[in-house]
Parts: C-alpha cells; sequence; structure tokens
C-alpha cells in the first residue's frame, strides 16, 4: 500500500517451518499485493489505483534478507494505492493491460512507459474519472491472448484481447463490460 517493493532470493525460503517463516515485515494497514520472480535486467512496472505507472529496471532493488520492509517503488500521492506488479523479462515487448473499476480497460505499448528511477511518481497510465471508476488491476498481454472478467455479481466474459484497441498511456479506454449498478 505505501508503495514498497523488495527484492529477495528464493533461496531465503527454501526450508520453510511447519509455523510459518516471516517473508516481509509489514507496516500497519500495509497488504502484500503480489509475488513476483524477477531478475536484474527485467523491467518492473508497479501501477497506481490513481491511473499512475512508473517502469524501473529489476536491478533498482538490491536484494534484502527475510524480514525487511523493502524500498520505496513508487511515491503515492494521497490515498493512491499500488494495485498491480507487472514483470517484464529483457527481450519481450508485450502491452500492458489496465482494468479499472466500472469496466473500463485499454492496452498500451510498453514502450510508451519510459524508464525511471525507482522511488518517482510516475506517468499517467489511465485516465480515472467518474465513469470508469479506479485502476483495479493491470498485467502484460499478448494480441492472441484471451481476458477472462469477473465481477462482484458473479458476471463472467470472455474477451479476445486483440478486440480491445491499443491505444496511448493518458486514456481512459474503452468499455469491457457493461456493469450492473451494484456491481464493480
Amino acid at each position: 500500500r505505501k508503495g514498497m517493493i523488495k527484492r529477495s532470493s528464493a533461496s531465503l525460503y527454501a526450508k520453510c517451518r511447519k509455523t510459518g517463516m516471516i517473508a516481509v515485515g509489514l507496516r500497519d494497514d500495509d497488504e502484500l499485493i503480489a509475488v513476483r520472480e524477477v531478475n536484474e535486467t527485467c523491467n518492473i512496472v508497479l501501477t497506481t489505483k490513481q491511473g499512475l505507472a512508473i517502469r524501473f529496471q529489476g536491478n533498482e532493488a538490491r536484494p534484502m534478507g527475510r524480514g525487511a520492509t523493502g524500498v520505496k517503488g513508487v511515491a503515492l500521492r494521497g490515498n493512491d494505492a499500488v494495485v498491480a506488479c507487472v514483470v517484464v523479462m529483457e527481450g519481450l515487448d508485450p502491452e500492458i493491460m489496465t482494468v479499472s473499476r466500472n469496466g473500463y480497460g485499454k492496452r498500451t505499448k510498453l514502450e510508451l512507459y519510459r524508464v525511471q528511477s525507482r522511488g518517482g511518481k510516475g506517468i499517467i497510465n489511465f485516465k480515472v474519472t467518474p465513469k470508469t471508476g479506479e485502476v483495479i488491476g493491470a498485467m502484460t498481454v499478448a494480441e492472441s491472448d484471451a481476458l477472462i472478467l469477473l465481477t462482484s455479481t458473479n458476471k463472467i466474459i470472455r474477451i479476445a484481447v486483440d478486440d480491445v484497441r491499443s491505444v496511448g498511456r493518458a486514456t481512459q479506454g474503452v468499455r469491457l463490460v457493461a456493469l450492473d449498478d451494484d456491481a464493480y
């Protein structure tokens, strides 16, 4: 929630006890949202619910011990929070699909997100409006993929990724699913 990231070796977690082990130090009202495999040459994209994103290289976060809290991945403003962590391995050039609370979504080429230093405020990823709602998630996609959306009222929609236009960063996208009044 506070925009922190942590990188540690998987070997630190090889011998797990029956009672478990501390994997990350969380502060009050923090929440672990993702665990991803990374290396020093990958790119990491953190997206926030207010429509910002930051892209930085994996080597920006040094390896830490199990109990460490981590380092700042993105500087959050106000009541913003990180909603997704996307990892792109070197040599791949996927698109990023971003989805909002009110059923809007868009895909954007990775090259439109400039590489920054870890800990910055980021750049606009999604134009958040009352019509679109806040961003709820992001992931890498290819044109041959399919996207399955599940609403809070158990409505399931399957969409081919190539049916969603690839647009710029600072846009609100298109309606992916029409939601009922009480759904999200």
